[in-house]
């Protein structure tokens, strides 16, 4: 599960590093003003806290009530993926993403969010998916940080 993420990951960060400035700037992620904020966030904040909700809780939880699997995933890590993907409908209630941005990270959440669960379900554990986690959003948003800040060095050169 952890290449598979590592994977995802380096696709997700190729992905930006072929964007345009325009597109690039539009990601409200990163903007110069609060930085390290963001950062201290992402990489201390953001995973744990989503992880002991969604998995530790959520699917936790279902886990005890709810039997049977699809393609020997369980239908409680199935669940907590469809609550951690409709949680994120938040970046868009607070505009940190438009409606195009959202579907087409839509696909990633998805992914991410089985990816997540289910590593929580083989391993019992929480740490593999908070690690998996933080490593995503973590190395996204700084690899986003530092490509807007080479842009606009560029651009001022």
């Amino acid at each position: 599960m952890l290449l598979i993420s590592f994977v995802l990951i380096l696709g997700s960060l190729g992905s930006m590093r072929k964007m345009s400035l325009s597109d690039l700037m539009n990601i409200p992620y990163g903007n110069f003003k609060n930085n390290k904020i963001i950062l201290l966030h992402v990489w201390l904040v953001v995973g744990p806290a989503e992880e002991l909700f969604f998995r530790g809780f959520i699917q936790g939880n279902l886990r005890m009530i709810l039997q049977g699997s699809i393609f020997s995933i369980e239908y409680a890590t199935i669940i907590a993926t469809i609550f951690f993907v409709i949680a994120h409908f938040n970046n868009l209630f607070f505009g940190r993403e438009n409606i195009k941005q959202f579907i087409s990270l839509l696909p990633g959440r998805i992914i991410m969010g089985l990816i997540l669960g289910y590593t929580f379900q083989i391993t019992n554990s929480l740490i593999y998916p908070i690690i998996i986690h933080t490593l995503s959003d973590g190395l996204t948003i700084t690899y986003l940080i530092i490509l807007k800040r080479r842009f606009i060095n560029n651009y001022h050169s």
